[in-house]
């Protein structure tokens, strides 16, 4: 179940305090909200440990995949002010410790209303990495960008990897689909991006499809074009 859809916490959902991991449930989103930092989102009564509390949003993870050695991937939105570039951060709780990947930066307005998940596996044929993170961007509306970020970890190292976008419209498209060394098409150490861009007609009918192709090489503890 994700814990963060179009702008809010899902009541029911079970999600991660940010700052030490303590596993949340949202029990229901009040009326108020805080601005921290450029960063809007509501108080949210929640139960920690057994116990009742009032939270803000941005105090929560928006995102969350636990992993099998006991480990959880979290991902929080927060702000650098109304109109500019949004930063999200993504960590590593280990148990021993916690590992940060460096920052992404999307584009957003003053309340993020996207849906945000995670998908995680193997390292997929990259040399050294252990596990891959997608995380996903939803917005199920015309023109609104979707996407994803890839995050690498090679042992106590996280990289930030390569983006891709899709969108969609009435007379149009751009659809991608990246190919990992041991998929079908895959080269060593290279994620392939593929980017298709397709126009058509007010009747739907397509005029013009291309595709291109996106090389993202990785050198073992980075990731380049």
């Amino acid at each position: 179940m994700q814990c963060w859809e179009y702008g809010r916490f899902v009541t029911g959902a079970i999600t991660r305090r940010w700052s030490d991991g303590a596993q949340v449930k949202i029990v229901k989103q009040l009326e108020k909200t805080r601005s921290i930092a450029g960063y809007t989102d509501s108080l949210y009564e929640v139960q920690v440990g057994g116990a009742m509390q009032t939270l803000w949003g941005g105090e929560l993870a928006n995102a969350v995949y636990p992993l099998s050695d006991g480990s959880v991937f979290l991902a929080r939105v927060v702000g650098t002010g109304t109109g500019k570039l949004r930063q999200v951060e993504a960590r590593l709780h280990t148990g021993r410790n916690t590992l940060r990947f460096p920052t992404i930066e999307v584009q957003e307005t003053d309340r993020f209303g996207y849906s945000l998940g995670v998908l995680a596996s193997g390292g997929r044929g990259l040399a050294g990495v252990e596990r891959i993170f997608r995380l996903k961007f939803t917005y199920e509306a015309c023109d609104y960008p979707n996407g994803e970020v890839i995050l690498l970890q090679r042992g106590s190292q996280l990289v930030l990897g390569p983006r891709a976008l899709s969108s969609s419209n009435e007379v149009g498209s751009q659809t991608y689909k990246l190919v990992f060394p041991r998929d079908p098409g895959g080269r060593p150490n290279q994620i392939r991006e593929l980017a298709t861009v397709t126009e058509r007609n007010e009747n739907g009918k397509i005029l013009r499809q291309k595709t291109t192709l996106t090389t993202h090489h990785w050198t073992g503890s980075r990731v380049i074009k």
